[in-house]
């Protein structure tokens, strides 16, 4: 056996040709590699708590499990000459932002970016041909993943619970995908599948499906596979609920008013939402190998609006009969009503450059002042490339969030007395209170979107990622919910998880709670 050296806070054998460990009773070492090592052995800096690593050119070979469970890394640099990553290399490096890869590397090894969240990318290379099991596993940052055309097998798991990601192209060489490569990706909102891919091709959903025995392989996150489920049970007749949705508790029949309610359940669950805390509702254990199913539709029907006893709500919601809402709507609205285009006129790389444009011609323009006119003209164009807007403006009674806007997409329009179309006025009614709890300035509606437009729908999901969404639609489950209502509640990245419905139907009456995201069946 070769004699161990100690050098440079390292330990070497074979000539300071192989790094073996690390000396513990030498401090000299601070994550650089000294040039002239030629391979380092298995888990060498595994758990330690270096910030950055960089690993000489001379290295050619690692070994297994390498920088795993480095909780404090944020850099790594790889030599450029080394040609096999391998297995667990990074797994755990949860504050990992930089890889230096080298230059020629073929495979990307069973878990070696397992655990790295803060993983802001995919470090590809124009030669990357396999993704093994569990490589991206739990990598929450990753949002947009372009594989090369070099991609051929991506393995079981490979990008398993990635919840951060949004959208996913994939190219014509791409031949296999494990039937959970992405399960658990609950963002993932939109795919783009080169159509010459003889292997794959996607449904009227937008999932992956193979093509050789109709299986899906990748699922949209509205059409994942979920617990949830429709429930339409009464609730408790002892159950007192104040919040901006009230049931009928005794089922006397509560009289039409400006309000719907969100009916997912009932007793403990219902409570929770309305803002009356019960014993908490477990969550259910999530595990790498179900894949979320059918989206829930949280059903609305009429209620009586009560004044909200907490804090989070001030004012009482004032009840106002249809003729009062037109009123109101006529006085405070700006209606734009043409044909659906056959394609969006303003292109997504224009708008992305519209903050540095201002930046450049104005050198005054703060950051928020940027924002806001970009948020301003994101909405202008989406009421210009629909067939139906309106926008009203609300009187605030204080101060607005940064999202002051809430965005209404209704799948069905009713026509006033003169010939114009509108939204339901119980839906007006129901948008204006959730206005008035939240100070919110404006309210756009929003009907028959061109959402056969692949652009369009990616030019809606980068407006509505950081907007108060609410999106109306006729059916009252899963099954009935159609492809329209579907692409939009995609763009809208409205979860379908039990919990977050929940949660968001808890935030729908609390002042300010961050973004919300509902969905609710419109009646006429």
């Amino acid at each position: 056996m070769s004699e161990v050296i100690s050098k440079f806070g390292l330990l070497y054998r074979d000539n300071l040709h192989t790094v073996v460990g690390i000396d513990i009773e030498d401090d000299s070492f601070k994550g650089r590699v000294p040039f002239g090592a030629k391979s380092i052995d298995d888990n060498v800096f595994s758990g330690t708590s270096y910030e950055a690593f960089s690993i000489p050119d001379s290295v050619k070979q690692v070994g297994f499990n390498l920088f795993e469970n480095c909780a404090n890394a944020v850099s790594i640099r790889l030599p450029g000459g080394l040609s096999e990553l391998t297995p667990y290399m990074f797994s755990g490096c949860k504050k990992l932002v930089k890889i230096s890869m080298p230059n020629v590397v073929t495979e990307f090894p069973e878990g070696l970016f397992m655990n790295c969240a803060s993983l802001p990318e995919v470090p590809f290379r124009t030669d990357i041909a396999y993704i093994g099991a569990k490589a991206f596993l739990g990598c929450a940052s990753l949002e947009n993943v372009v594989f090369p055309e070099t991609i051929q097998v991506i393995e079981h798991q490979a990008f398993a619970l990635c919840t951060g990601i949004e959208s996913l192209v994939i190219g014509s060489g791409v031949a296999e995908i494990a039937d959970d490569a992405f399960a658990g990706c609950t963002s993932l909102c939109h795919i783009r599948l080169a159509e010459d891919n003889p292997y794959f091709e996607l449904n009227e959903a937008g999932c992956v499906v193979r093509k050789e025995d109709g299986k899906t392989v990748i699922w949209l996150a509205s059409s994942q596979k979920t617990e949830v489920s429709f429930i339409n049970e009464e609730p408790e007749e002892t159950t007192e609920k104040i919040a901006i949705w009230q049931d009928d508790a005794e089922g006397d029949g509560a009289e039409e008013d400006d309000m719907f309610s969100a009916e997912i359940g009932a007793g403990d669950e219902e409570a929770l939402a309305m803002g009356v805390v019960p014993e908490p509702v477990a969550e259910p254990e999530v595990t790498v190998d179900e894949l979320p199913a059918e989206e829930p539709v949280v059903e609305v029907t009429e209620s009586e609006v009560e004044p909200e006893q907490e804090e989070e709500v001030q004012e009482e919601v004032q009840d106002q009969d249809e003729d009062q809402v037109s009123s109101i709507l006529n006085q405070n609205t700006t209606a734009s009503e043409s044909e659906i285009p056959s394609s969006v006129t303003v292109s997504l790389d224009e708008l992305a450059s519209v903050v540095d444009t201002m930046n450049a011609e104005n050198g005054t323009y703060t950051e928020d002042a940027a924002e806001r006119k970009l948020q301003n003209r994101n909405m202008n164009v989406l009421c210009e490339n629909v067939g139906f807007s309106v926008i009203q403006d609300v009187p605030s009674k204080g101060l607005p969030a940064t999202t002051s806007e809430l965005y209404v997409f209704a799948e069905s329009l009713v026509e006033n007395a003169d010939g114009t179309r509108t939204v339901t006025p119980k839906l007006k009614k129901c948008c204006e209170a959730l206005a008035n709890i939240h100070d919110l300035k404006k309210i756009i509606y929003l009907a028959e979107l061109p959402v056969d437009n692949e652009e369009f729908l990616m030019f809606l999901a980068n407006t509505l990622k950081h907007q108060h969404v609410l999106v109306a639609c006729e059916a009252s489950n899963p099954d009935n919910l159609s492809e329209y209502s579907k692409k939009i509640c995609q763009a809208a990245q409205i979860s379908m998880d039990r919990n977050e419905i929940v949660d968001q139907r808890k935030k729908a009456g609390i002042k300010n709670p961050g973004t919300i995201k509902l969905i609710v069946q419109d009646k006429k």
